[in-house]
């Protein structure tokens, strides 16, 4: 099965792109955004597909047009680890073609969508191009940074409940759409990954599910949590990093 085409009938532009801001390529002029768009292709991939594996050289950087993407590594042990799901607006791959490295993490497809390929020469010479592009990229690799500091230290500090607690509440603020008083969370994971993400057992997470269920915290959908009370969601995150 083909899980990757090029269809120029539905070919995006970057100068109208309707992805939500935050990304790196959020805060690009008209000129700017044109030029990006005549150096990458946009290419449709089926739910599944690998946009980039762990421990192979960097091609290219990765912008999501439409669908979204799972992160993740392999542990020593063997063990899976989800570093996180990316949306559309997101561009991936950006660490690896700056470090001239092989990629740290395995891209992969959890519904279909349409991705704008960049070449790696192409990426850097724009760049080069436009310094000011630079600051912005710092910010959010300084970004990154910090949240994997948080996990690291969640994953050694902080009990089950508290991790998935600060997962539900980070996910709320940054993608959460409000619903009949409350906020919808989609995680685009399962239990078994969700668990994976936060390094622990899936029968923990089904046992804090239950208990947030109970006390009326939140509501559990298809791939998707309902956070019902948000100033209770708060008062049982862990204490922040200073």
């Amino acid at each position: 099965m083909e899980v990757c085409w090029e269809n120029p009938r539905r070919r995006s532009v970057c100068t109208a792109c309707p992805s939500p801001g935050g990304g790196l390529f959020a805060q690009l002029d008209p000129a700017q955004l044109a030029e990006i768009d005549r150096c990458r292709r946009i290419l449709t991939f089926r739910r599944g597909a690998v946009l980039f594996l762990e421990g192979t050289e960097s091609a290219g950087v990765y912008c999501i047009c439409s669908g979204r993407v799972k992160l993740s590594s392999m542990l020593p042990d063997g063990r899976k680890h989800i570093a996180g799901v990316a949306g559309p607006g997101e561009a991936l791959g950006v660490r690896a073609a700056l470090a001239r490295r092989a990629h740290d993490l395995t891209g992969e497809l959890i519904e279909d969508g349409e991705i704008g390929v960049i070449p790696k020469m192409d990426f850097l010479q724009f760049l080069r191009r436009h310094p000011g592009i630079c600051e912005r990229l710092a910010l959010l690799l300084s970004e990154e940074l910090y949240l994997a500091y948080r996990k690291i230290r969640a994953s050694a500090l902080e009990r089950v409940g508290e991790r998935l607690v600060d997962l539900l509440w980070t996910a709320a603020g940054a993608r959460g759409e409000p619903l009949n008083g409350g906020i919808r969370v989609k995680l685009d994971l399962n239990q078994e990954e969700v668990a994976e993400m936060i390094g622990v057992s899936r029968r923990s997470i089904s046992r804090v599910l239950a208990e947030l269920r109970r006390d009326g915290v939140i509501q559990c959908r298809r791939r998707s949590i309902v956070v019902l009370n948000c100033e209770e969601l708060f008062r049982r995150l862990p204490p922040r990093m200073l």
